[in-house]
């Protein structure tokens, strides 16, 4: 047994649809490789095959870069993809994802949040970089629709965490991470973009269209005040310095010596009251039969 089958749910879900993903991208490569040769052969098989593995390829990256902005390890990645490689997929190796006590709905709910948090993350990351190195093209406006729009969507993962009754352990296992997780998350994202392309995506971020309508969602919080996002981003911002700079530029607050980013907590700063007798880390709402999901759900193309 793996370290990672003792994760929760939506990690392993988030793992098993990434392997499946590289199993299928490379069914498509090899087994479906058009053949010029063969009678019939239309140049239209090539560009549909090209253009179905492009798509199975940004799925696969984008599962990747989600999973390291929430704190997966990139060894667990690197597993998946040397299986994904040889055609081997999730269930063969580990079955079926089962969450106990999870109903399809939820899960697919939970799954949405690990995207909005990985988002979140891609957010903190990009402002972090233009704190650092200042993007070109940026002004204040983009700087502030940024912070205000990561206030908007932390209020509304808060409000969806607790809509779905998440438990303490289960929010913690989305945020609690350190410096050095969000080092690597910053070392794909450059690794995996140019710098145009994180400029543009830093404005897209900034829009309110990106995030919805904002008289619904702010809250009389000022965005540059907003502590849990705040803390995301210097956070980030630290680990981009370590990052560009390395570590010796303040050796004592290097990713690797500090602690453990407490977002965790943060998530609770607006809980629901708890009567006396429940168990305040219990998940809200009655027992749910065993189900047994695809194990892709939520991350599924």
């Amino acid at each position: 047994m793996s370290d990672h089958d003792q994760w929760p749910g939506w990690k392993q879900r988030l793992l098993a649809a990434y392997q499946n993903t590289i199993v299928i991208a490379s069914n498509v490569a090899f087994t479906r490789y058009p053949d010029t040769t063969q009678p019939g052969y239309r140049p239209e098989a090539y560009e549909a095959w090209v253009a179905e593995l492009n798509g199975l390829l940004r799925h696969r990256d984008a599962l990747r870069q989600i999973g390291l902005s929430v704190g997966i390890p990139v060894a667990a990645f690197e597993r998946a993809e040397w299986y994904g490689m040889r055609g081997v997929p999730w269930e063969e190796l580990h079955g079926t994802v089962i969450t106990p006590g999870e109903s399809i709905e939820r899960i697919g709910i939970v799954d949405e949040i690990v995207r909005d948090v990985g988002d979140l993350t891609q957010m903190a990351i990009l402002a972090a970089e233009h704190a650092v190195e200042p993007f070109p093209s940026g002004s204040s406006d983009i700087v502030a629709g940024l912070a205000a729009n990561m206030q908007i969507m932390w209020s509304q993962v808060n409000a969806a965490m607790r809509d779905i009754g998440l438990s303490v352990a289960e929010r913690d296992s989305l945020w609690q991470r350190d410096g050095a997780s969000l080092a690597t998350a910053i070392e794909v994202l450059t690794t995996t973009s140019t710098r145009s392309e994180r400029e543009t995506q830093w404005a897209i971020f900034s829009h309110p269209e990106d995030i919805g309508d904002r008289d619904d969602s702010r809250s009389s919080t000022a965005a540059n005040e907003h502590i849990p996002t705040r803390a995301l981003v210097e956070e980030a911002t630290r680990a981009w310095r370590d990052y560009r700079y390395g570590p010796q530029h303040d050796p004592v607050e290097t990713a690797a010596n500090r602690m453990t980013l407490p977002m965790g907590a943060m998530w609770l700063s607006e809980p629901d009251p708890v009567p006396e007798d429940q168990d305040p880390n219990a998940a809200a709402g009655p027992d749910v039969p065993d189900r047994r999901p695809d194990p892709s759900a939520g991350f599924e193309l």
